[in-house]
């Protein structure tokens, strides 16, 4: 059987689920987590409780993870980008508490430090999570006040590509015509939004296979040799670009 719950990245949500499930006995658990569940988290490695995480980690934390290579997949993206043309490219990201949101941004650095193009703080847009539909808006209006000249932009993530394109068109930007895009992951919406824009798709079908067989092996161990330590493993996956 497969339960499932979505903790809406809160954390209160998170540990009530983590602690649900425990209740209801199951036999592991596969976690998207926040960066503040670190202690539930913990708590299941000093159990030894069989568990996978995906989409992010805790680098400081021995636990078996699935996550895309998302420093190189973002500096694919941005390199591109700056073939293309593009030397103005602002960077829309959110959640930099997480690891995997950094590696993004490291991505983004590199290519532009290859290419010889300094990093522009005012071409750094943070937009807080929380009501991350209402605070896009604020952050893309401080870049082109600041850098009115902006000829690209690169989404960490699809959700925030997702409602920049609501301020686009509210705001009458042909976001098409002059601006090299790029995105982490993306959703059908944007074929018709932006069929320019260069995406790395995240293989999720690979995500979901490999955490299941890294899950599986983890509970037999659990089961058949729980007096031998387990070795954590890590799994790192391409995006097709």
């Amino acid at each position: 059987s497969l339960m499932i719950g979505n903790s809406e990245s809160e954390i209160k949500r998170e540990n009530n689920l983590i602690r649900l499930f425990k209740a209801k006995q199951v036999d592991g658990l596969i976690i998207a987590p926040t960066k503040i569940s670190k202690i539930e988290i913990q708590n299941l490695v000093d159990e030894s409780f069989p568990l996978v995480l995906f989409d992010r980690y805790f680098p400081e934390m021995k636990t078996s993870y699935v996550i895309i290579d998302n420093e190189e997949c973002s500096y694919k993206l941005v390199h591109k980008m700056i073939s293309n043309g593009a030397h103005k490219i602002a960077i829309i990201t959110t959640n930099a508490h997480l690891r995997t949101m950094n590696m993004r941004r490291e991505g983004y650095s590199r290519a532009l430090l290859e290419a010889n193009i300094p990093i522009d703080a005012d071409l750094y847009g943070e937009v807080p999570f929380v009501d991350y539909e209402k605070n896009i808006h604020k952050t893309l209006d401080q870049i082109f006040e600041r850098v009115p000249d902006v000829d690209g932009f690169f989404f960490t993530t699809h959700i925030l590509a997702l409602e920049a394109f609501r301020y686009f068109y509210g705001k009458g930007i042909k976001i098409n015509e002059g601006y090299e895009l790029a995105c982490i992951h993306s959703v059908s919406a944007m074929r018709v939004l932006a069929p320019k824009m260069m995406i790395a798709q995240m293989p999720i079908d690979k995500i979901g296979k490999n955490s299941i067989e890294v899950l599986l092996k983890s509970i037999d161990h659990h089961l058949n040799k729980p007096e031998e330590k387990e070795e954590a493993e890590t799994i790192i996956l391409n995006c097709e670009i």
